[in-house]
């Protein structure tokens, strides 16, 4: 099979780069986008390619959506009506991750912010409204923010109005019906540090992925440990046995592989670094 050009997006703290190959052999690096600022999250719409999206995060200007509509040659701020309602005392304080919908939901784009936001938007992100459903879910009042803040950082939209997102630390959400309501699915997470280990909500995930070829199977890498779920199960699997620790952030999926996964295990939320000070 030929290799077709491909482009990787990664987010810095001090700006976005594009890594471009026409043979996936080498690599030609563009950038920084957005010089100077934290990106948390950049990705290209598999929709639409050309269409990249930006959560620019800045201690003295705040945090703003970018969004491009030539593969990253120019941006513009494009976050009309995205406003924090009905959470008392509360603001926008950090964009997090920005997800494009499912390819059965043209035009659809959702945003995950601190303090534990989602909004969504139906016209490539040119305009957003807040998910109430979620945003104001009556389990808030249990929701705590963790060393991050109450960022809502995962979102995976599976089709056929089916998305899952994770906050930390409020623990996984699923909606079977494109939003409109939202079902707690932290069943079998432990969260040791509560007195409840195993609360229906207040678990902290760190990152939760679905597979790229079977989104019925859902992993996480928590706070406590590594998971396994199913999309409508009632409980997840804890699969941490074999690691060195419960604790650690990063979680890959592979698409060509059915049951593999990979993740990098850190020390431990008191010391927050690689095991030994390496991979």
């Amino acid at each position: 099979m030929a290799n077709h050009p491909a482009t990787l997006w990664i987010g810095t703290r001090k700006g976005a780069f594009a890594a471009r190959s026409k043979d996936r052999k080498t690599w030609k690096l563009e950038g920084p986008f957005h010089r100077g600022n934290e990106i948390n999250h950049v990705v290209a719409d598999p929709r639409d390619p050309k269409r990249v999206y930006a959560t620019v995060n800045n201690g003295w200007f705040g945090s703003h959506l970018h969004a491009s509509a030539d593969g990253g040659k120019t941006w513009q701020v494009s976050e009309k009506g995205m406003e924090l309602s009905g959470v008392p005392d509360q603001s926008i304080k950090r964009l997090w991750h920005i997800e494009p919908g499912h390819a059965d939901s043209p035009g659809e784009v959702w945003l995950g912010a601190d303090p534990g936001a989602l909004f969504r938007s139906k016209d490539w992100g040119t305009t957003w409204e807040q998910v109430n459903s979620l945003t104001l879910h009556p389990t808030r009042e249990k929701w705590n923010p963790g060393a991050g803040g109450m960022c809502l950082h995962s979102i995976q939209c599976l089709g056929g109005g089916r998305i899952v997102v994770a906050i930390s630390a409020a623990g996984a959400f699923r909606s079977l019906d494109n939003g409109a309501t939202w079902e707690p699915y932290n069943g079998g997470v432990r969260a040791d540090f509560q007195p409840d280990k195993y609360p229906e909500v207040g678990q902290c995930v760190h990152k939760l992925l679905a597979h790229p070829n079977d989104p019925k199977t859902l992993y996480q890498q928590n706070h406590c440990g590594v998971y396994r779920g199913k999309l409508t199960g009632k409980k997840w699997t804890d699969i941490t046995k074999g690691l060195p620790t419960r604790f650690g952030f990063a979680l890959a999926v592979p698409a060509a592989e059915p049951t593999t996964l990979f993740t990098i295990p850190i020390e431990g939320p008191e010391y927050r670094c690689n095991i030994g000070g390496a991979l």
